[in-house]
């Protein structure tokens, strides 16, 4: 059974890599091509992104980044004038 569903999934893999390829020639218009190139890069963005998560288990980046940034700005403008506006 796991034998005919990892065949399954290589052939499925190998086809869409195939239809990758062939895509430009057929298409020929420069606008899709560089649509799809875009798509695909960001695939692999997130596809890294998504294995850096998994091991790290951080899941909550954005917050943790504008609670540091808050930290940060009240600590430099606390003793300063030149932050605060009036």
């Amino acid at each position: 059974m796991r034998s005919a569903v990892k065949k399954k999934n290589l052939i499925g893999a190998l086809l869409g890599l195939v239809a990758l390829a062939i895509f430009p020639v057929l298409s020929g218009n420069p606008y899709y091509i560089h649509l799809v190139e875009t798509i695909m890069i960001y695939a692999i963005l997130l596809f890294g992104l998504d294995i850096v998560v998994g091991y790290t288990g951080r899941s909550r980046w954005d917050t943790r980044g504008c609670s540091a940034s808050a930290r940060t700005r009240r600590a430099c403008c606390s003793s300063s004038s030149a932050c605060r506006s009036t």
